[in-house]
């Protein structure tokens, strides 16, 4: 999925973004990837931005969203934050 992104010119200059992935392996990942895989993508999606920034939700699994949502919040208002200055 990465590849496709990169190709498709997705995630090419921007200047503010938090990549949020997951801090806690589970057995049946829905991407087959292990965490470190998972981490070492997400990290490398973040350093696509100028100001790019991996984001670990320590107590979630996939679903970062649903397991840490207040994580969320705080990682969108930081985006929003930077893009107004």
């Amino acid at each position: 999925m990465l590849g496709e992104l990169v190709a498709a010119g997705v995630l090419e200059n921007r200047d503010e973004s938090n990549v949020l992935t997951r801090g806690i392996a589970e057995k049946d990942d829905l991407d087959g990837k292990t965490l470190e895989e998972n981490r070492r993508d997400h990290a490398a999606m973040a350093a696509m931005s100028r100001n790019g920034k991996l984001v670990i939700g320590a107590h979630s699994g996939h679903h970062v969203q649903l397991d840490e949502p207040e994580l969320v919040i705080k990682s969108i208002r930081e985006v929003l934050v930077a893009a107004q200055k």
